[in-house]
């Protein structure tokens, strides 16, 4: 989450680590320890940003749209694993095959 990758940072920075420095003459870099970053420009929802802002008033635009990326991927992944749970809708665990069949087996399991 969000928070704890700014803990994460926070814990780095107060055991050492440390962003390198750059000369005055060059730009600063916008990532921390070798993340890299795109820069990304669009417009979005009016009221929306200003909800997110309202409640996450620590953390910049750029940190809260990571954290709606990281959240839309965790959805993401999440229905493709449900997905992947539909083949045991379409087989019921007592249905027998090659190795009999996984109620059984659960049944044994959970005896032993």
């Amino acid at each position: 989450s969000l928070d704890e990758m700014v803990t994460l940072a926070k814990e780095m920075q107060r055991q050492g680590f440390r962003r390198p420095s750059t000369p005055s003459t060059m730009p600063r870099s916008c990532y921390f320890y070798g993340m890299g970053r795109a820069r990304v420009s669009t417009t979005v929802d009016e009221s929306l940003l200003r909800e997110a802002r309202s409640a996450n008033p620590h953390h910049n635009d750029a940190a809260l749209l990571d954290a709606a990326l990281t959240a839309l991927l965790a959805r993401s992944r999440a229905h493709a694993i449900d997905a992947a749970y539909c083949a045991y809708d379409e087989h019921p665990l007592d249905e027998p095959d090659d190795w009999g069949d996984l109620s059984s087996f659960r049944n044994v399991a959970a005896a032993s």
